[in-house]
């Protein structure tokens, strides 16, 4: 979703998205599971930058050029959260996403570590950054 006109934040992101730093993977995740296919073990691990990591680095740029991000979420009918990623332009534009988080009967533990994964996907994708490495070729 996104307001009527976009020109203003559209150029205003472009000039942003050329000025944002490499932002640092300072965290580590790891993966373990049992391949559906095979039947063998697996184990990998890959570096991924936090939510604060981002935000610490895309502020600075987004102020600069106007911008800001705001999230909130969202529960529908079938009670699953939803976060809302929306970046505004001072000019009254704006564009938004929405991301599944879980359901709202999840253990709220869980669900926290869910929302904050929500948000960092859901900003680093309406922006346009990498916050971890990609992980499309373990999958073969």
């Amino acid at each position: 979703m996104n307001s009527d006109q976009t020109n203003d934040l559209s150029k205003a992101l472009a000039e942003a998205q050329a000025e944002f730093p490499p932002i640092p993977k300072t965290k580590e995740g790891k993966v373990s599971g049992q391949s559906k296919k095979s039947g063998q073990d697996y184990e990998f691990s890959y570096q991924y930058a936090d939510l604060a990591d981002v935000l610490s680095a895309v502020r600075p740029v987004l102020s600069k050029h106007g911008l800001a991000v705001a999230q909130l979420t969202e529960v529908d009918e079938a009670s699953v959260m939803y976060v809302r990623t929306r970046l505004m332009h001072e000019s009254g534009q704006w564009l938004d996403s929405a991301y599944p988080v879980c359901s709202i009967n999840a253990d709220h533990q869980k669900l926290g570590g869910a929302l904050t994964s929500a948000r960092r996907y859901s900003l680093c994708s309406l922006l346009g950054v990498a916050a971890e490495d990609d992980l499309d070729g373990q999958s073969a």
